[in-house]
């Protein structure tokens, strides 16, 4: 058993992506099976206006949680300064915390999942 703080981790996941690439992920997260849909989406700035901040959305889809990363565009890196929760089962919160970098074309994703 890994420990960060009240939290125990249960699953961290490392992920390189191309160009226009999604990926899929199953965790069984104590008894349930997480399903997310992990997509980037890079939004060009308004005219006249400044670039959006990065932001993190999940949205619920049918049978599965899509996981947005938007304006993930940084080559020196992006993470969440605190973890978020993503999802709840037996009274227990699951949580996120993740590091995202992007160099040329190519991302690094690191994804650790944890409850508490």
């Amino acid at each position: 058993m890994i420990r960060v703080a009240n939290r125990e981790v249960v699953h961290t996941v490392s992920l390189l992506l191309s160009k226009d690439e999604d990926a899929w992920l199953n965790l069984p997260i104590l008894k349930w099976e997480m399903k997310l849909h992990v997509v980037f989406v890079d939004r060009e700035p308004e005219e006249g206006k400044p670039p959006e901040e990065a932001t993190i959305t999940i949205e619920a889809e049918r049978d599965h949680g899509k996981l947005q990363f938007i304006n993930w565009n940084s080559q020196l890196g992006t993470a969440t300064t605190v973890p978020i929760e993503v999802a709840s089962s037996e009274g227990k919160s699951i949580c996120m915390m993740v590091y995202h970098k992007k160099t040329g074309e190519s991302r690094q994703l690191e994804l650790q999942f944890s409850v508490k």
